[in-house]
């Protein structure tokens, strides 16, 4: 895999671990046709042959990408609108395994524990709160208007992930809350999403009745889902720098197990 480093130093990369963002999303911008490439690209040292070689760029490469685009954005919205755009299939074998999940429940796990192979920006866990289920994000780059324009975008690819599972809007049966304060034009935001939305919360989360968990998803296809699982094992495994090596190990026998099912495989190693 290749990766652009702006301010990061090679040291601090290899002592601590990188926070970057799948390239993907910053071509999707590029080719979303609501911004002019040279204005996107301004200021970041990147120019769209180069971003097509890379695979994760430096989160504040990213942060400058979003900037860039939201001077050329009439509404504060756009965030959410753009969540729109990036649909699950954009999201790779992350956005494959959690359609083919055999319920809502696993699709939201998918999303929460392989968040890294898509970006490293945020904390992403899931928790049980007496009849809801939380998936919360906490912001890792104390950039609180790149962590807003993340949410917005993330929360969106849920709720699409939500309905394609439930087979309509999610209503007000699922709440969003995000971390920050109401932005300019907070009901705008707002009415991009068919979820209830919130502000100022102490953390991101996404929340859900705990009874949904268990509801199959007509989506699902366990080898679809196994093969893109074990894929995703194999994306973290490789990422070292994301990684102690117990936990490569870890992910690699995973990763071996879920792809056993579907063929005969040897044992992997980490060469």
């Amino acid at each position: 895999m290749t990766y652009y480093y702006s301010f990061n130093d090679t040291l601090g990369y290899m002592m601590t671990p990188a926070l970057n963002v799948s390239a993907t999303y910053a071509r999707l911008l590029l080719h979303s046709n609501r911004c002019s490439p040279s204005a996107l690209l301004a200021g970041t040292g990147l120019n769209a042959a180069q971003l097509a070689r890379h695979d994760y760029l430096d989160w504040q490469v990213m942060a400058s990408l979003l900037r860039n685009f939201d001077r050329q954005q009439a509404q504060p919205s756009w965030p959410a609108e753009l969540g729109a755009q990036f649909n699950m299939a954009a999201h790779g074998p992350l956005g494959f395994a959690a359609l083919s999940a055999p319920t809502l429940g696993a699709a939201l796990e998918v999303m929460a524990g392989f968040t890294p192979v898509r970006l490293t920006t945020a904390i992403v866990a899931t928790e049980t709160r007496a009849d809801r289920f939380l998936l919360t994000m906490r912001d890792a780059t104390g950039d609180a208007l790149f962590a807003h324009w993340i949410e917005a975008i993330v929360f969106k690819v849920l709720e699409s992930l939500l309905g394609a599972i439930l087979g309509h809007p999610v209503g007000a049966n699922v709440m969003l809350t995000f971390s920050g304060p109401a932005p300019p034009a907070a009901e705008a935001l707002a009415a991009c999403y068919t979820a209830r939305v919130a502000f100022a919360a102490p953390v991101a989360a996404l929340s859900v009745p705990a009874s949904w968990l268990a509801l199959p998803s007509p989506l699902h296809d366990e080898a679809v889902y196994r093969g893109n699982l074990a894929r995703c094992r194999d994306i973290l495994a490789s990422r070292a720098d994301q990684m102690s090596v117990p936990q490569r190990v870890q992910m690699l026998l995973r990763s071996h197990f879920d792809a056993s099912r579907l063929a005969p495989a040897p044992p992997p190693t980490l060469e």
